[in-house]
């Protein structure tokens, strides 16, 4: 493309979007630096403190073995090296995320003006996009960088679409199979943005081969080779691939479609019982109209065919991204689909949707089109800046209540039971146990300063019959929840000082959703139950299969109430014991 001269208009409106850029990009640093935990979090247990400790010997097998539905090499290679340079500076990881979405912001900016040939307002969309608190999960959690970059080598994919008619040189093949062959190694989010990139380019190279410009057979000859073994990469990617237990698909249609429909307004603003609904439109619409944008130009105009081709197997592939999440996640209820990773996913969505009406829409609308598209998504960005505090400032609270048990050296199957679901996955309980003590025996601040876990003596039994139920009935060892809020209450023989409470338990429910199991502590005469003092919630996996929780105490008492979960339910109490000393 000519160069264009920068008119004197064009240089304030630069000036304003790359403010915009930087305000966004220190915003989103400031916010890692203020809430990204200090403690392991999410995977880091499985993948990240294992070798830190030297539980786990970082091989081929342990590189290629799946993560949940994914496998990571790509994201473990880049991983490993930084957490052990930095010897267990696990918020690393959410710097990273920060650099990697301000750099593709970046070069986005300067890619839509070079294709327009000048800047226009509507351009600080694309940090708005990339930058913004929503992306709370990416910032302030772990293990996201496979998120992360997916998202930026798909971007990249689908900037390279928009930026050319064809493919004619080497360097543009080069970096093409780049970007097609790094991304199956991020995870599954990537696998159809792959077959699709790969589809355009083939398509790219043969359409260059026949123009009069270029007839490099070596040029034609390599862009298909590319494409081959980028579509071999997908194949190889479900190698002795293994379904989850657990992760299973929608129950039924309606329920697919509306994870799907979740997932793409998750876009533009977080979860609300107000707002998804009325705003699960905008997306499809948008897309709609894009589509149709694409069609029109397509029939119209043959030199733009391949790149529209290109951009349609685009947003198709990204569509059909947000239809796997929605097929794997939709069936753990309602707001399973709406957490905010996946609108960091889909991204690309919205900056494709932008691209297209930057290049494409008439004239007319040519700057009313991505103004309209920039004016969606500045009204939600309010709710994502707010639900994106609320996320990081629990995960900070979390974090450092969780370093405060740590130095304390309380018991660490307590720890492990009492931040499950919190800062980590529930079935990671036995894992955390094994490893706290392991990080501390390495020498990982800071874990090496506290003291060895407390030890209980023997326990004193309790009869598990309660003295009182609520919304429960009770036969024997075994309770059945009926209503909202079922409870029972135990009695001890006589107030007694009360180090720990053990219990071995048994709790099913009828659907997969974690139990919230909460226990409240209280001395006749002296005190009572209180919802804000004297209690602890867990989270709990409804399995049949027999868990076990400690709760710490400290205190006279000479009651107990158990509340199973905050619906109908039923528990088997195996063993309820204290202990004094």
């Amino acid at each position: 493309m000519n160069h264009i001269p920068i008119p004197v208009s064009d240089r304030s409106v630069c000036i304003f979007v790359w403010s915009a850029w930087a305000c966004l990009f220190l915003a989103a640093m400031a916010f890692v630096i203020r809430l990204s935990p200090e403690a392991p979090c999410c995977d880091d247990w499985a993948l990240l403190v294992p070798v830190l400790t030297g539980d786990q010997s970082v091989n081929a097998q342990f590189i290629w073995a799946q993560d949940n539905e994914h496998r990571v090499p790509l994201i473990k290679a880049i991983l490993i090296p930084l957490v052990l340079l930095t010897n267990g500076e696990f918020q690393v990881e959410n710097y990273l995320n920060v650099a990697l979405m301000g750099l593709t912001a970046a070069m986005l900016i300067r890619l839509a003006r070079r294709l327009r040939g000048r800047a226009i307002y509507a351009d600080a969309f694309i940090p708005m996009a990339l930058l913004h608190l929503g992306h709370a999960e990416i910032f302030t959690f772990r293990l996201t960088l496979n998120h992360t970059l997916a998202m930026v080598l798909t971007t990249a994919i689908g900037g390279l679409i928009v930026s050319r008619r064809e493919v004619r040189t080497m360097r543009e093949i080069v970096y093409a199979g780049l970007i097609l062959w790094s991304l199956p190694w991020c995870g599954a989010n990537g696998l159809p943005v792959v077959l699709a990139g790969a589809a355009w380019l083939a398509i790219a190279v043969l359409a260059s081969a026949r123009s009069k410009e270029t007839r490099s057979r070596a040029t034609l000859m390599v862009g298909l080779a590319v494409a081959i073994v980028a579509v071999l990469l997908v194949l190889l990617y479900f190698a002795g691939y293994q379904s989850v237990a657990g992760h299973t698909e929608p129950a039924d249609l309606k329920m697919f479609i509306s994870g799907t429909l979740q997932c793409l307004t998750r876009i533009l603003v977080p979860y609300s019982k107000f707002a998804w609904p009325w705003v699960s439109w905008l997306i499809p619409l948008l897309l709609f109209a894009t589509i149709g944008l694409l069609l029109v130009v397509g029939f119209r105009f043959s030199q733009e065919r391949v790149r529209v081709l290109g951009l349609l197997l685009f947003l198709g592939a990204m569509i059909v991204v947000a239809m796997g999440i929605s097929y794997g996640r939709a069936i753990f209820g309602v707001e399973a689909c709406m957490v905010s990773r996946y609108g960091t996913i889909l991204t690309p969505i919205l900056l494709g949707i932008y691209a297209v009406w930057c290049l494409y829409g008439p004239v007319s609308v040519r700057e009313t089109a991505p103004m309209i598209v920039f004016t969606v998504f500045a009204l939600g960005f309010g709710l994502q800046t707010q639900q994106g505090l609320v996320v990081g400032t629990v995960n900070q609270e979390s974090s450092q209540s969780f370093l405060r048990d740590v130095r304390a050296g309380t018991q660490a199957d307590y720890v492990a039971s009492r931040y499950a679901g919190v800062l980590y996955p529930l079935n990671m309980v036995d894992l955390v146990c094994k490893q706290l003590p392991k990080l501390r025996d390495a020498g990982i601040d800071p874990y090496m300063h506290h003291p060895k876990e407390t030890q209980f003596g023997d326990g004193m039994e309790l009869a598990p019959t309660p003295i009182e139920v609520a919304q429960m009935t009770w036969d024997g060892k075994i309770g059945e929840g009926v209503g909202t809020d079922p409870y029972a209450i135990f009695r001890l023989d006589q107030p007694r000082f009360v180090r720990a409470l053990r219990i071995r338990f048994v709790l099913t429910k009828g659907v997969q959703a974690p139990a919230s199991m909460q226990f409240f502590w209280m001395c006749t005469g002296v005190n009572q139950f209180h919802p804000n003092e004297r209690n602890v919630r867990f989270a709990v996996l409804p399995i049949e299969r027999e868990q076990t929780r400690i709760i710490l105490i400290d205190d006279t008492i000479d009651q107990i109430r158990l509340d199973p979960d905050d619906g109908p339910c039923r528990i088997e109490i195996r063993e309820l014991a204290v202990f004094e000393k």
